[in-house]
């Protein structure tokens, strides 16, 4: 569950990068 937890704020992470 944690490795899903830290894909899923790496991928969040990625999107804000690209939005911001």
């Amino acid at each position: 569950m944690a490795t899903e937890l830290s894909t899923k704020f790496l991928t969040i992470a990625d999107w804000a990068k690209r939005v911001a």
